[in-house]
């Protein structure tokens, strides 16, 4: 995120007045501060927003803050995701045996969980969707979700 405060800096400085287009490394509470205005309605792909409507995010935030004090990173929100895809993998495999454990995790289809829907391919790769948010003033604001089909 520092890296792309400067960048964006250098780049108003330079006259490109366009949005620029980041991934999850700029989710940071410095990034607005530090870019001093120049990331004003840039966009950027994140693992998770915490403004996403999902019933299933709103509990998750909601608990979070409320054991925390603090707003869930994405971070937090893939390591409560992956507890329960293990889970799941667990309860799917019937036994606790790492064979049949790894078997189910490469079955999972349309897993719902914080960080959106997703299912694990055939190379055993997560094919999830990724959540776009959008710089405005000091707030990271959610715009949608954009799944993996819409970009094959």
């Amino acid at each position: 995120y520092n890296d792309a405060a400067l960048i964006a800096q250098q780049c108003r400085a330079q006259g490109l007045n366009v949005p620029l287009l980041g991934g999850d490394g700029w989710e940071s509470d410095k990034l607005v501060p530090n870019a001093k205005g120049a990331l004003e309605g840039c966009y950027f792909g994140n693992h998770y927003a915490e403004a996403d409507e999902n019933p299933k995010v709103k509990a998750f935030a909601e608990a979070y803050r409320k054991k925390y004090g603090n707003a869930p990173s994405s971070l937090a929100a893939l390591g409560y995701d992956v507890v329960y895809v293990v889970k799941k993998a667990i309860e799917d495999a019937g036994e606790f045996d790492r064979a049949k454990v790894r078997d189910a995790l490469a079955k999972l289809k349309g897993y719902e969980g914080v960080t959106g829907k997703f299912d694990i391919d055939d190379k055993r790769d997560a094919r999830k969707s990724i959540s776009m948010l959008k710089i405005e003033g000091e707030k990271f604001k959610f715009v949608r979700q954009i799944n993996p089909s819409e970009v094959e």
